[in-house]
């Protein structure tokens, strides 16, 4: 079984099988590619530790840490599978690298607000005010219509197939009625795009980079996830519940907004050091 042969097997067999994500299969089969490009489309069962070995060396010269981690998970999945079938290198020989810490980017309430405030354009400014009021993902935006919305209250269908409750405060309420008055289609999408069509991811990203151009702010759709996950953590909210209302699968991938809004560090290091 060559590797593009495991890898579409995979896909069929796990991937669709279980309804993963797009977004999933897209990097499954990026990591494919990148195997290919190194080993050539060579039989999976001649690949040795050695190989992958010189092959994460040479990921390491041009990609992040997290990247190439990503793609080593990747194999071992995927040789878990062949194994299944075929004789093939024992995925538990392949380390799995340390996964680097890293502190999410955010926004302060004022810096969101002065995104909002930089854009003319109600629907912008709706969209802004929404991804930061729910901290949804930008997929998750763009697949929302109208009638899910009852009140300050919806559902979405995260990664896995997974629903949950989100809310949205008085400002998005506002500007969505706003942007409602500008609208004469009757179309189910919540956001439409200047074609008049449902809105993309693309013509989301668009909109952020014209925000960035006019704020001088490092911000993205995603920036606006994490400052709504540190708005929240940094108010006390158990982290459990944030979890929850950000769709994550486990607590320890919301553990990582806990470097930025420790308080209680920061009250210790006040008490305790003085210059």
């Amino acid at each position: 079984m060559t590797i593009t042969e495991a890898f579409t097997r995979y896909r069929d067999d796990v991937i669709a099988f279980r309804n993963q994500s797009r977004k999933t299969e897209e990097n499954h089969f990026v990591v494919m590619k990148n195997l290919v490009a190194y080993f050539g489309d060579i039989d999976m069962s001649s690949l040795t530790f050695p190989m992958v070995r010189n092959w994460k060396q040479e990921m390491d010269k041009s990609r992040s840490p997290e990247t190439v981690r990503n793609y080593i998970v990747k194999l071992r999945v995927v040789l878990s599978y062949v194994q299944l079938h075929h004789d093939c290198l024992d995925p538990n020989q392949i380390p799995i690298p340390k996964r680097m810490d890293k502190v999410p980017a955010f926004l302060t309430k004022e810096q969101v607000a002065q995104c909002i405030n930089a854009t003319q354009r109600i629907k912008n400014k709706a969209i802004v005010s929404f991804l930061y009021a729910s901290g949804i993902r930008i997929s998750e935006l763009c697949s929302l219509n109208r009638d899910q919305l009852h009140d300050n209250t919806f559902t979405v269908v995260g990664k896995g197939g997974k629903a949950r409750l989100c809310f949205i405060d008085q400002r998005t309420i506002e500007l969505l009625n706003q942007y409602s008055m500008t609208r004469t289609d009757n179309l189910a999408a919540l956001f439409l795009s200047d074609s008049g069509k449902r809105i993309t991811a693309g013509a989301v990203q668009d909109t952020f980079r014209t925000i960035r151009k006019q704020t001088g702010l490092e911000v993205h759709p995603h920036t606006l996830r994490h400052s709504f996950a540190t708005d929240l953590l940094t108010n006390n909210t158990n982290l459990y519940y944030v979890s929850k209302m950000l769709g994550h699968s486990s607590v320890q991938t919301t553990q990582q907004y806990l470097h930025v809004v420790d308080q209680d560090l920061r009250a210790i290091y006040a008490q305790h050091h003085t210059v």
